[in-house]
């Protein structure tokens, strides 16, 4: 059984957090030895066994090698250079399409001396990934992997913004999450919903959310340039960085009697903060809950499975479920619950992802509270990153996860609300909050 430690892919230290955070499992060598390569593309072929040999949905040679020859075509024409008409015909076979790519390689370099070898390579590893259509499998090369996973500080110099790449390596934009109260960004007009489009004048489409909190971070005082897509339309902004602190969660007292926690990302500390901050508000005399998960794109699995367990008394929080469909029960921790519990109201969007999902979602099947907003991301499940040879990084999810009660398969599907709330953008007042607090009038109370 793999080691319930955890370490997290911290997408984003700090200025910003990652959409569909991944969880991985402890490993003190994720350079697992491979096996000897057997053509001169040792990156391709190792990506490949990798994928093919651990990579949850079990892809064939075939479908990842199809990947590979698209985005070697399409980085071929990026660079204006010919494009091979004759493409290989792969049929499933790994060592036979392995042979047949690496002579479609070969005949590449020899048509256009200009195409690097290296740039080739990362182009067929990066379509190996896509055509897996799973959020948490993708490709960094060995420059964007330098920053993976690095550890971050409470304290930061940003502009105070969330944000979340659901789909690295694709055409989609970073988009905004959340903008700290008195922050640089809010005082610079940036707003939830808007999507990053360049960072001083470098285009991020595709950047993970961590490649793109790095290149805004900088040193107190100085000026980041954004062009942000608003709707239709491209704006502007330059913002002035500043020194701040990211809260992963906050308490407060709303509607004079209910406890209200925003959790922001699940890290280690959490589970103690939570059952601290619900201590404090129960000294407060708060009559009920609500847990806001807005905006969270998850964090680390074991802390979750701890904050469902502050609400579940018993059960399970989730199933893990392997590449042979082989589901292992994930129990909840009697030492986790709270002892006080009261009504629970649970908010959450279409930024709410992975390990706040596995927690809106077991809340929601025991039955224990009730969920407000709108549905959730729907990227969950456990990832591995693989060093290759060419020093990127390939990240592979290797387990999925299903829910509590109904064992349903969330990866794609997310939460959906028990009461579906919008929030317009021109609207004065949180209407998913006042929703949850609506409903928490009507619950009894002790």
């Amino acid at each position: 059984m793999t080691s319930r430690r955890f370490v997290s892919l911290l997408f984003a230290a700090l200025f910003v957090l990652a959409g569909c955070t991944i969880t991985i499992p402890f490993q003190s060598n994720p350079t697992a030895t491979a096996p000897a390569s057997t053509t001169t593309y040792a990156t391709v072929e190792q990506a490949l066994h990798v994928l093919v040999e651990h990579q949850v949905n079990k892809p064939s040679s075939k479908t990842l090698l199809d990947g590979a020859v698209s985005d070697v075509a399409a980085y071929l024409q990026s660079q204006n250079l010919n494009v091979l008409s004759d493409t290989p015909t792969f049929t499933g076979n790994t060592d036979d399409d392995l042979s047949a790519f690496a002579g479609y390689l070969d005949k590449v370099q020899q048509q256009s001396p200009g195409a690097a070898k290296s740039e080739l390579e990362r182009a067929a590893v990066t379509g190996m990934a896509k055509s897996t259509h799973e959020c948490h499998t993708y490709y960094l090369d060995p420059d964007r992997a330098k920053t993976f996973n690095q550890p971050s500080n409470q304290r930061y110099s940003g502009i105070g913004a969330r944000i979340q790449q659901p789909q690295p390596n694709t055409a989609t934009l970073p988009e905004i999450t959340q903008v700290f109260p008195d922050s640089p960004a809010q005082k610079a007009g940036l707003k939830t919903g808007d999507r990053i489009k360049s960072v001083d004048g470098k285009d991020v489409t595709g950047f993970t959310a961590e490649e793109v909190a790095n290149m805004i971070k900088g040193p107190e005082g100085t000026q980041v340039r954004l062009v942000i897509t608003r709707g239709t339309t491209d704006l502007d902004l330059s913002i002035t960085r500043a020194s701040l602190i990211a809260p992963d969660i906050a308490e407060q007292v709303v509607d004079s009697q209910y406890g209200y926690v925003n959790i922001q990302n699940i890290t280690a500390n959490i589970p103690g903060d939570l059952t601290a901050a619900l201590s404090r508000l129960d000294q407060e005399g708060a009559v009920g809950w609500v847990l806001d998960l807005r905006g969270d794109p998850g964090g680390l699995l074991d802390p979750a499975e701890q904050i469902a367990s502050t609400f579940i008394k018993v059960g399970n929080v989730l199933y893990e479920v392997d590449r042979d469909g082989q589901a292992v029960p994930k129990p909840v921790n009697p030492k986790a619950f709270y002892p006080r519990q009261k009504p629970l109201a649970v908010l959450v969007d279409q930024y709410t992802a992975s390990g706040a999902e596995i927690i809106a979602s077991a809340i929601q099947e025991h039955g224990v509270g009730r969920v407000f907003g709108s549905g959730t991301a729907g990227c969950i499940s456990i990832a591995l990153p693989r060093e290759l040879p060419d020093g990127g990084l390939l990240l592979y999810t290797y387990a999925k996860i299903q829910s509590a009660v109904n064992r349903d398969d969330l990866s794609g599907k997310g939460v959906v609300p028990d009461q579906v709330v919008t929030r317009p953008p021109d609207a004065t007042t949180d209407t998913v909050l006042d929703a949850a607090v609506a409903w928490l009038r009507t619950q009894p109370h002790n």
